[in-house]
Parts: C-alpha cells; sequence; structure tokens
C-alpha cells in the first residue's frame, strides 16, 4: 500500500473516532438536559462546550495536511505506516482534551443535581444516573488521560496507540448507561422509591378500591 493510502487511511479513522465520540457526546447532552427538566440554560451551556470541543477535534484533524511527512519518525516497515510526528500529536492531544473537559461537564452537572434533589441519599433512577455517570467518568479519565500520554510520548510507535481502545470503552460504557436505564427492574414509580417489578396493575388497582370503598363507608357512618 503506497503512502498516500496509508494516510486516507489514518485520516479515515481519525474522523470515524471523531464520529464516534460525537454521538456519544449527544447522547450525554440529552441525558443532562432531561436531568435539569428540559432547561435551557444547561441546554446551551452543552451546546456550546460540545460546539467548541468539536471544533477543536475538526481543526486538529483538519490541519495534520499542513505537516509533511517526517522520514525520521516513520516505523520504517513493509507494511502501511501509520506513524505521527510530534507536531501531530500534540494537534490531536487538543482534540481529546476538550472531549475530556466535556465529560467532565457532564458529571459536575449531575452531582450538582443530585446534590440539589437530596436524590443522591435517597434512591431511585437519580441515583442510578449518578452512579452510573460516575462509573462512565472514571473509566473515560483514565482512559482519556491514557490517549492524551500517548500522543505526546517521544516514540512515534506508541503515538495514537490507545484511541481505537478509547472508543471501544466509551461505546460500551455509554450503551450500558443508556440500557440500565431502561432495564425493567429498575422501574420506579413517581416517587422512586418502589419498583413496579414487585406491583402488578391487578394489584394497585385492588388496592385503589379497597380504599375508595372503606372511605365511602365511612362518609356513610358520618352521615
Amino acid at each position: 500500500m503506497s503512502e498516500v493510502r496509508c494516510r486516507r487511511l489514518q485520516s479515515f479513522h481519525q474522523y470515524y473516532a471523531m464520529l464516534t465520540q460525537s454521538v456519544i457526546a449527544a447522547i450525554l447532552l440529552i441525558r443532562t438536559y432531561a436531568l435539569y427538566n428540559r432547561s435551557r440554560r444547561i441546554l446551551v451551556l452543552l451546546v456550546a462546550t460540545a460546539v467548541v470541543a468539536g471544533s477543536v477535534s475538526v481543526w486538529s484533524i483538519l490541519s495534520e495536511r499542513n505537516f509533511t511527512f517526517n522520514a525520521e519518525t516513520a516505523m520504517h516497515l513493509p507494511s502501511c505506516d501509520l506513524s505521527i510526528s510530534n507536531q501531530q500529536g500534540r494537534r490531536l492531544t487538543g482534540a481529546w482534551s476538550s472531549m475530556l473537559v466535556f465529560d467532565t461537564l457532564v458529571f459536575i452537572l449531575t452531582v450538582l443535581r443530585a446534590v440539589q434533589s437530596n436524590g443522591l441519599w435517597r434512591g431511585g433512577l437519580l441515583r442510578l444516573m449518578v452512579l452510573d455517570g460516575a462509573a462512565y467518568y472514571g473509566l473515560m479519565v483514565m482512559a482519556n488521560i491514557a490517549n492524551i500520554v500517548t500522543f505526546v510520548v517521544p516514540v512515534p510507535t506508541a503515538k495514537g496507540m490507545c484511541v481505537s481502545l478509547t472508543n471501544v470503552i466509551s461505546s460500551t460504557l455509554i450503551s450500558r448507561i443508556m440500557l440500565n436505564i431502561r432495564d425493567p427492574a429498575r422501574r420506579v414509580l413517581t416517587e422512586g422509591h418502589i419498583p413496579l417489578g414487585k406491583i402488578t396493575l391487578d394489584t394497585l388497582a385492588t388496592e385503589c378500591t379497597h380504599t375508595v370503598s372503606e372511605d365511602f363507608e365511612d362518609v356513610m357512618i358520618i352521615a
């Protein structure tokens, strides 16, 4: 494979990573927006941060075309050479750092919402969202830091080696977050305390009918 085709393959991989992270950021944005009862201020804050992070990512990838191939950093292997220069590594570090900033903002907003509503201590759906968000943020911080470190190390063969791993981890974690919320065993009532899995509609109807009957009998006795 020629060097030109190798570089195109590398660019495709970077755009694919950016697309994956954009989908994940959109899910986190909608999730946080719903958590704040569709607050426009939160929406503007999240969208502005996401736009800045996306702009930095696009700039980092497009700016690579201005760099010439450095033969000194090449791996000189009889295959597709996807080595990254030091300049390219620094630019891509900015892209992944901006994603880390967005994840940090989402995590802070989730924790603040839980503390303000005391939902963190009472249990329920909000507690589940906070715990899942904390697990996602903790693992993504480690993955992003490892990814950033690989871009700044002087070894050409190590630059960008954690990009695929970071994408796989983030995709798996965001899928777990969404599926965990939709788990029938975790459905709650309006107050967020009683699981619906233990209560059927017949039971609710029976209890409501019994309560109404008792109240009606009490009214008749008083009358």
